[in-house]
């Protein structure tokens, strides 16, 4: 459905409008090289939608109204702002899709930019998200190696002082963010983000009523992500060719020269991280340190006090 970024905004003392416009700045670069067109703009507070509390500010053709209207407003409103940027995403070659009247050959889209404010930002955890209609991103991904070049090209000359890329999702919704079954391309540019990822995806699987997913639960119950995922990083190259045999295994695809990864087919990323799922647990459950296990070596230290 999206493809959806995780953006850090750097530096400290900003105003809400001050990294507003750092956002503002980071999407047009990327819709610019991405190819997509803009032709309307709105700018919605609180929600986009009326229904769910939204109100509509401003709706034009140029963008100067909108940052017109951002510089009036209060703190406050501004940290509530969702910006939407509407247009059409022409395809870098025609591309053929089976739809419900047959073979489609496209080569543009009508997409939609949004910049999301910080309480959807936390429900979705994404900054950005660039949808297209017609037909999904991820089917563009998965159909189009032209389209994926072009991605890959476009988040490395994206780069703005003072925001921070630290993933890139191309899903078939927008919770593809918080798990990794649920994308066919995925771009970090640090190895830790994609073991965060997968901790992530095991605590969602953790919710779950099943025999896995209890076993999922005595593993990350004692511990944080962060550390699980600083440990696991430090070792590095070793990681690394670890992680490569199972990409090779899945057919999940590792860009060369970059931390990119694509699908090869719709469920790669699922067979992607059962398989580093099923080899984690089954090689360190029985080693772990379970709730009887700490209670052995805590019942050994006050014996040996007594």
């Amino acid at each position: 459905m999206a493809i959806l970024f995780r953006l850090n905004i750097m530096g400290t003392g900003l105003t809400e409008a001050e990294k507003l416009e750092r956002l503002i700045d980071y999407a047009y670069k990327f819709s610019y090289n991405i190819g997509f067109k803009r032709d309307k703009y709105h700018l919605w507070i609180n929600d986009d939608i009326e229904e769910l509390g939204g109100k509509l500010e401003v709706d034009t053709d140029d963008f100067g109204r909108i940052r017109a209207k951002i510089h009036r407003m209060s703190e406050e409103t501004v940290s509530k702002a969702i910006l939407k940027f509407y247009g059409v995403l022409e395809l870098p070659e025609t591309i053929e899709v089976e739809g419900y009247e047959g073979l489609t050959v496209l080569d543009k889209l009508p997409a939609t930019l949004v910049i999301y404010n910080k309480h959807y930002r936390r429900i979705y955890g994404c900054t950005i998200e660039f949808s297209t209609y017609t037909i999904p991103d991820w089917e563009i991904v998965l159909s189009s190696e032209s389209f994926r070049n072009r991605l890959i090209e476009a988040l490395g000359e994206t780069a703005h002082k003072g925001i921070e890329l630290v993933s890139c999702v191309v899903g078939f919704s927008k919770y593809a963010m918080k798990d990794i079954r649920d994308r066919v391309f995925f771009y970090y540019p640090e190895r830790k983000v994609f073991l965060e990822d997968f901790f992530k995806t095991l605590n969602e699987e953790a919710k779950e009523d099943t025999t896995i997913a209890e076993d999922i639960r005595k593993i990350l119950r004692p511990y944080k992500i962060e550390f699980l995922t600083s440990v696991l990083d430090s070792f590095k190259e070793r990681l690394d060719k670890l992680l490569i045999t199972f990409f090779e295994k899945t057919g999940a695809i590792l860009v060369s020269g970059s931390y990119a990864l694509i699908a090869s087919e719709e469920d790669t990323f699922s067979k992607l991280y059962e398989k580093l799922r099923d080899d984690f647990i089954s090689s360190i459950k029985n080693e772990w340190p379970d709730e009887e296990k700490i209670s052995f070596i805590l019942k050994k230290w006050v014996e040996h006090i007594v």
